[in-house]
């Protein structure tokens, strides 16, 4: 009888690691609970910044529609994704009055697995904001 059968991969993801045994889509789907999101991510010249908003159309949209960037930031980057195919426009608004916008577009694809994946065409979009829209001058932190 095959180790794998009458049972599911996902029970036995870590013995079939241990044997080096291939079990195909059913590791993969084990191992990747969620669907994959590639982000689109927004570089800042610095961080922090004086940034009001993020505004993202649909399919980018947050679930509540916040302009919030403490949704979107991270350090120095703003981390964009989507669930669906499509295009979104993202704004980024400083107090400055400084603006930068771009069109993100992501696509679906579904492997043999049926594992849907959603990525950004293009993962990075350099923003380059003035240092006068960073409180400190526009120098990162150590490690940044």
């Amino acid at each position: 009888m095959n180790i794998l059968q009458g049972t599911t991969a996902c029970g036995l993801f870590g013995l079939a690691t241990l044997w080096g045994a291939e079990t195909g889509c059913a590791i993969r789907a084990c191992d990747d609970l969620s669907d994959v999101r590639q982000l689109a991510v927004f570089d800042l010249s610095c961080a922090p910044t004086d940034l009001t908003t993020v505004d993202v159309s649909v399919p980018c949209a947050a679930a509540d529609a916040s302009t919030d960037p403490s949704n979107y930031v991270r350090g120095n980057q703003i981390w964009i994704s989507s669930g669906v195919s499509g295009t979104c426009h993202v704004a980024l608004t400083f107090a400055t009055g400084f603006t930068y916008s771009a069109d993100v577009t992501f696509t679906a694809t579904t492997d043999s697995c049926g594992t849907t994946d959603v990525r950004a065409t293009q993962t990075v979009f350099a923003v380059d904001n003035p240092s006068s829209t960073c409180p400190d001058g526009g120098e990162l932190p150590p490690g940044d």
